[in-house]
């Protein structure tokens, strides 16, 4: 099971035009972050992966970065949990 919550479609409309009106000027992407995870429905740590990796160079930097890492690493933590408890499960 994925890590996060799926938002319900009328939810996330109503987050994503909230957080188009409130991004900062100084984001110019082609797509933003934002739109990009709703539209895909990533859950919360795909979300941040793509907003960290998105973001590092025009605002925190390597602290972004770092950001990214944990949340690929809760990724990766919960993949072997998973592939643990289906390995486990077969014997």
């Amino acid at each position: 099971m994925p890590v996060g919550t799926l938002l319900s479609i009328t939810t996330a409309c109503k987050l994503y035009l909230y957080l188009l009106m409130r991004t900062p000027d100084h984001y110019d992407f082609a797509i933003q972050p934002v739109e990009y995870i709703l539209r895909n429905r990533l859950g919360f740590c795909e979300g941040n992966v793509v907003k960290y990796v998105s973001r590092w160079q025009l605002k925190n930097g390597r602290e972004d970065l770092l950001k990214a890492r944990h949340y690929i690493d809760i990724l990766i933590a919960e993949l072997d949990k998973d592939c643990n408890e289906s390995y486990n499960n077969t014997k």
